[in-house]
């Protein structure tokens, strides 16, 4: 039986509106950028992962990133006058700052949640 492959994968992560129930709930929305490598080792993986956000906190590997995202499009948020209004948030639309995350998995990388969230 072969070892398990860990993978160090790097994300694109922003918060999306998942619905008004509650109040409003948000869930993160992560698009895949690179896989930054694999090993069989998840010791080792995790020590690759810490370099790689080392880095990224030195700005020695920098990622273009959206800030300030306002939903799916200038509409979102706004009622058809126009005007700033929760009530006609759009699901699924990114709010807020984009975040590089970098994960180990134990599969390879791929945008996620990978079906629409609910509330439940």
């Amino acid at each position: 039986m072969s070892s398990p492959m860990w993978y160090i994968n790097v994300y694109r992560v922003s918060r999306a509106f998942g619905g008004h129930e509650e109040g409003g709930w948000y869930y993160d929305d992560g698009t895949f950028i690179q896989e930054a490598g694999q090993t069989p080792n998840e010791a080792a993986a995790q020590e690759l992962k810490n370099k790689i956000l080392e880095h990224i906190k030195k700005g020695k590997i920098n990622f273009s990133l959206e800030q300030n995202q306002m939903g799916m499009n200038p509409y979102d948020g706004a009622d058809p006058s126009g005007y700033g209004d929760d009530n006609y948030l759009i699901k699924g639309g990114k709010w807020g700052d984009e975040k590089i995350k970098v994960y180990v998995q134990n599969h390879k990388g791929r945008d996620f949640p990978e079906e629409r969230q609910y509330y439940e």
